[in-house]
């Protein structure tokens, strides 16, 4: 099953891509440089992996914290 470009402008859309990269990404389907989108596509790709990255270190420094303070709380009873 092909993706036609109304589904790839659903999923742009579903993913919070900014309207004008959505824009970017559509001329690019329309003058048919796949090339070029598939580059972007990675880079952006790349950057949801970053975030990714981002918030496992926030979620290991507030697991750390939640074991600390539940730790104190056991020794204070």
């Amino acid at each position: 099953m092909e993706l036609t470009q109304e589904d790839m402008l659903q999923c742009l859309h579903a993913l919070h891509v900014p309207e004008e990269k959505i824009a970017q990404f559509t001329g690019m389907v329309e003058q048919g440089n796949y090339p070029e989108l598939y580059r972007c596509l990675r880079c952006l790709r790349c950057n949801y992996l970053d975030a990714v990255h981002e918030s496992q270190k926030q979620l290991d420094q507030l697991d750390f914290l939640i074991h600390n303070v539940k730790v104190r709380r056991k020794s204070s009873l």
